[in-house]
Parts: C-alpha cells; sequence; structure tokens
C-alpha cells in the first residue's frame, strides 16, 4: 500500500528509500553524553512541553523530547532516515 500526503510525495518505505549512517563516523559516548546534556539545557530553558532537541553527527542521532514531566532521550548508532519534502 502507498500512502501519499498532501503535495503527492510518496511516504518513504523502509528500507529502500532510505539513507543508511551506519558507515559514518564513530562518536564516543563522552560526545553523546555532552550532547544529551546540551539538549537538556537548552530544552530547559527555550523550550516548552512537546518541544524536541535532536542531534546528529557521524553514525550517531540523539533526539529529546520534552514533556510535562519528563525528558524521553532516544540515542542510536547506525541508524537510518528518510526525507520527505512539503
Amino acid at each position: 500500500m502507498e500512502i501519499c500526503i498532501e503535495k503527492k510525495e510518496k511516504v518513504p518505505v523502509y528500507p529502500d528509500d532510505f539513507s543508511s549512517f551506519k558507515d559514518g563516523v564513530d562518536i564516543s559516548n563522552e560526545e553523546i553524553n555532552d550532547w544529551i546534556e546540551r539538549g537538556i539545557l537548552t530544552l530547559e530553558w527555550e523550550g516548552n512541553i512537546g518541544d524536541s532537541y535532536s542531534i546528529s553527527s557521524g553514525n550517531s542521532l540523539v533526539v529529546i523530547h520534552k514533556y510535562e514531566d519528563e525528558y524521553r532521550i532516544v540515542v542510536t548508532k547506525d541508524y537510518s532516515n528518510a526525507e520527505i519534502f512539503i
């Protein structure tokens, strides 16, 4: 089944339409922890409930979501992503 969004763009199908970053430069755990700290501080000072912060480089991606009573942190290495232009 193919799903299209507003401008008739096809929703990407995993893994065919995704770019893999598994061979990207390995990011150290220390740097990832720095990213997490920076993201939480950014959301603490500038973010509203429902906001997100993300940073990526090499083979690593950090996404932090701010909720009413928690931060949800996702860290992944060797990730894949796709884009839909709107």
